[in-house]
C-alpha cells in the first residue's frame, strides 16, 4: 500500500496546529522583548528554564518513541496496533499537558514567573507529544468517526463540569477585571482542546475506531459500553490529583502540606489494591480452566466483577466527603484510592475480553431511564444536604464530589444493570455480533460432550465437519470457516483483517483455500 504524506487528518491535528501557530508567534514576541527590552536577570532566568526543559523532555520522549518502535519491531505488531498504541500514548500526552496549566493557576498564587514557565512548558510539551506520536497516522490509518458511539457524548458534560467549576474558583479569586477576564478566556481555550483530544482518544481506545487506509468503515449503531469512555477522563483526574497530593499542596495556602503517614497509607493501599486483585483474577482464570467452561462464562462472570467493583468505589468517595469535608490530605487520599481501584478493576476485568463482546442496550432502554432518573434523585439530595453544612469549602467540596463522579457511577451501574439482564453479546472483532441467546438444547448438548477447542468469534466448539478450525497465513490466529466467511463478506475485500490482531491475510478463490488447523483437530 503507498503511503500517503503526512496531512492534518484530524480535529486534533488542526487544533494543535492553530495553537502551536499562537504559541509560535507569542515566543517569538517574547525573543523580541528579551532582545530589546532592558535586562532583567529573572526573565532570561526563565527563558533558560524553559529553553533546558523542553529540551530535557523532547530527548525523552525522543527515546520513548524509539523504544515503542524497537518494541513494535520485535514483537511484529500489526500497522493498527502499532498506530493505535503510539496515538494512545500522544493524544493522552496532548490532554494531560493541555490540563496541567489549568490547574496549576490557581496553585502558585501571584508568581507570574513560575505561571509563564509552567504554561509554555505545557504547552509545548503538548506539541512535541502530538508531532511525534500523532501527526502522519493517516499514511497507514484513518479514524473511523462513524464508529463512535453517543457513549462518548458524555465526554461534553464532564468537560463542561470541570470547566464550570475553575470559573467558580475565578469567581472567588482576589484578582483584577482583566486577570478574571484572561483567565475565563485561557479555561474555555484550554477546554476545547482537551475536550477534543480526549474525544479522540476514546475513538482510537474503542474496537475499530482505527481502520487502514481504504478500507470502508463500519457504522456502530449501538452503544459499546457506557464506562469505557470515561476511563481516560478518571485516569487522567488521577494523574492530576496525585501530582497535587504530592507535590502542589506544599506552595498554597488552599491545600496544606499533606502528611507523610496519609501518603504512605495511600501508596500503600494502591499497591495492596492490585495484589490482591490480581491474585483474585489469577484464581478466577485458573477455576474457569478446571471446570472447561466456555468462553461466554469467563467473560460474563469477569464482566460482572468489573462493572460491581467499579460501582462500589465509584459511590465511595461521594460518601466519604461528608464524613471529612475539605480535610485534604484524607479527602485526596480516600479520591485517589477509590480511583486507582476503579482503574484496577477496569484494566483487569474488563479491558482483557473487551474485543469479544459488546452491550446491547436498544432491548434496556426503560431500565436505563430508570437508573438515571434514580442517580438524579441522589444527586439532588446529596446537593441539598451538602449546603447544610456551615464551612464554604465543605459544601464546595462535597458538590464537587458528587457531581463528577455522579457520571462515572451512571455509567458503571448501567453497564451492570445490562450485563444482569442479558445484554452481554459476543462479536466478531468489531465486524458484526453473535447474540448469545437461550439455547437450551446446544448447553445441554455441551454439557453431555467433552469440551474441546472453540472458535473464540461465535464461541462454537471446533470439529471435522461443521465447525472446521482455519489458520489465517499472515498472522497464525485461527477461526472457523463460518466465521471467516462472515469477515470477508462484512469487510468487502479479497482478504481477511484478523480481529484479534488486525493483520491482513489475503485469500485468493475464497475460504475454503484458508489451511486447516490439523494440531486443533487433532485434540478433538
Amino acid at each position: 500500500m503507498a503511503l500517503k504524506p503526512p496531512k492534518p487528518s484530524s480535529v486534533t491535528d488542526f487544533v494543535v496546529i492553530a495553537f502551536a501557530g499562537i504559541t509560535t508567534f507569542l515566543i517569538i514576541g517574547a525573543i523580541f522583548f528579551l532582545i530589546f527590552a532592558p535586562v532583567v536577570a529573572a526573565n532570561w532566568i526563565l527563558a533558560a528554564a524553559i529553553l533546558g526543559s523542553v529540551l530535557l523532555i523532547f530527548g525523552v520522549l525522543r527515546l520513548v518513541k524509539y523504544v515503542m518502535d524497537l518494541c513494535h519491531e520485535y514483537f511484529d505488531t500489526g500497522r493498527i496496533e502499532r498506530t493505535r498504541n503510539e496515538m494512545m500514548v500522544g493524544l493522552s500526552g496532548v490532554w494531560i499537558c493541555s490540563t496541567i496549566p489549568r490547574i496549576a493557576v490557581y496553585l502558585i498564587g501571584t508568581n507570574y514567573h513560575l505561571f509563564i514557565y509552567i504554561l509554555t512548558v505545557s504547552l509545548l510539551t503538548c506539541f512535541i507529544f502530538h508531532f511525534l506520536f500523532n501527526y502522519g497516522f493517516n499514511q497507514w490509518c484513518k479514524l473511523n468517526y462513524a464508529n463512535s458511539s453517543v457513549s462518548e457524548l458524555g465526554l461534553i458534560p464532564f468537560h463542561i463540569v470541570l470547566f464550570g467549576f475553575l470559573v467558580r474558583i475565578n469567581a472567588g479569586l482576589e484578582a483584577t477585571e482583566g486577570q478574571i477576564t484572561a483567565l475565563f478566556f485561557g479555561q474555555l481555550a484550554m477546554t476545547f482542546l482537551s475536550c477534543v483530544s480526549s474525544y479522540e482518544l476514546s475513538v482510537v481506545f474503542q474496537k475499530g475506531g482505527l481502520i487502514l487506509q481504504g478500507h470502508k468503515g463500519k457504522i456502530n449503531n449501538s452503544v459499546d459500553q457506557m464506562t469505557y469512555m470515561l476511563v481516560p477522563s478518571f485516569a487522567t483526574l488521577l494523574a492530576i490529583l496525585s501530582m497535587v497530593f504530592i507535590g502542589f499542596s506544599t506552595v498554597s495556602n488552599y491545600f496544606p502540606t499533606v502528611d507523610w503517614i496519609v501518603g504512605g497509607i495511600t501508596v500503600g493501599a494502591c499497591l495492596l489494591v492490585v495484589i490482591v486483585l490480581g491474585l483474585f483474577k489469577i484464581l478466577i482464570v485458573f477455576i474457569h480452566e478446571k471446570l472447561k467452561k466456555r468462553t461466554y462464562d469467563l467473560v460474563w462472570r469477569e464482566t460482572m466483577i468489573g462493572f460491581s467493583g467499579i460501582a462500589i468505589f465509584a459511590f465511595l468517595p461521594r460518601i466519604v466527603v461528608f464524613v471529612v469535608g475539605c480535610d485534604v490530605p484524607i479527602y485526596l487520599s480516600s479520591v485517589i484510592i477509590s480511583i486507582f481501584t476503579v482503574l484496577t478493576f477496569y484494566r483487569l476485568f474488563i479491558s482483557p475480553n473487551q474485543h469479544l463482546w459488546r452491550l446491547d442496550f436498544s432491548k434496556n432502554c426503560n431500565l436505563i431511564l430508570i437508573i438515571v432518573g434514580i442517580h438524579i434523585i441522589m444527586l439532588v439530595a446529596a446537593i441539598r444536604l451538602a449546603i447544610t453544612y456551615e464551612n464554604a469549602r465543605d459544601v464546595e467540596v462535597i458538590i464537587w464530589t458528587q457531581v463528577v463522579f455522579s457520571f462515572l457511577c451512571v455509567a458503571c451501574v448501567i453497564d451492570l444493570a445490562v450485563v444482569l439482564k442479558g445484554g452481554l453479546v459476543m462479536v466478531d472483532g468489531g465486524n458484526g455480533d453473535i447474540e448469545m441467546g437461550p439455547m437450551k438444547k446446544v448447553k445441554k448438548e455441551k454439557k453431555e460432550k467433552a469440551t474441546g477447542p472453540e472458535c473464540k468469534i461465535c464461541i462454537l466448539p471446533f470439529n471435522p465437519s461443521t465447525v472446521i478450525p482455519k489458520i489465517l497465513k499472515e498472522c497464525g490466529h485461527t477461526v472457523c470457516g463460518g466465521c471467516a466467511d462472515v469477515l470477508i463478506g462484512k469487510q468487502q475485500l479479497d482478504q481477511i483483517v484478523c480481529p484479534f490482531c488486525q493483520k491482513a491475510t489475503v485469500v485468493g478463490g475464497g475460504t475454503k483455500n484458508l489451511p486447516k488447523n490439523y494440531e486443533l483437530l487433532e485434540l478433538i
